[in-house]
């Protein structure tokens, strides 16, 4: 094999793994101002927040009545369900920080994950917030009837965890 082959694959090889790492970062810092981001979305759309928007089951509540809410009116959040869907994962993931139940990393598995960032659990599994996000006002989840989903995922997350 030519030497400029295997120079080629090793920096590519390099290139993938700061990729990876950037990409953790990027989302550690966005998570970390994810509350601030969310409470400001809700207090523009008019629907107003009584308290500020932290890790708290009054808060964690607060945040999913509103998704669910901009999910039956998507007009009333300019930016689409998706986006902030997006935005809920970042959420949930920090809250697992917050509360010492899990870290942001990048996942190296063998099995399938939405998003190559997941949390991994104080027992080592990993958990995808991204998947368990994406389009949840569709899913039935446990708690999905009366809009704790967040809640009830939080009370057991390794039941959704992976190696």
């Amino acid at each position: 094999m030519p030497k400029w082959v295997e120079r080629a694959k090793k920096v590519s090889q390099r290139s993938q793994q700061n990729l990876a790492a950037a990409s953790l970062q990027e989302v550690v810092d966005e998570a970390r101002s994810v509350a601030n981001d969310i409470q400001f979305i809700i207090e523009s759309s008019g629907q107003g927040v009584v308290q500020s928007i932290g890790y708290d089951n009054e808060s964690i509540e607060a945040v999913e009545k509103f998704y669910r809410l901009a999910a039956k009116q998507p007009s009333s959040i300019p930016f689409g369900i998706e986006d902030f869907e997006r935005l809920l994962s970042l959420y949930l993931g920090q809250v697992l920080v917050e509360r010492a139940l899990g870290e942001w990393t990048t996942y190296q598995g063998k099995y399938h994950v939405y998003f190559p960032i997941v949390i991994r659990l104080s027992d080592g599994n990993h958990v995808d917030v991204f998947l368990f996000c994406q389009g949840l006002y569709r899913k039935q989840v446990r708690g999905s009837l009366d809009g704790r989903a967040l809640i009830k995922f939080l009370e057991a997350p390794g039941k959704l965890a992976t190696p």
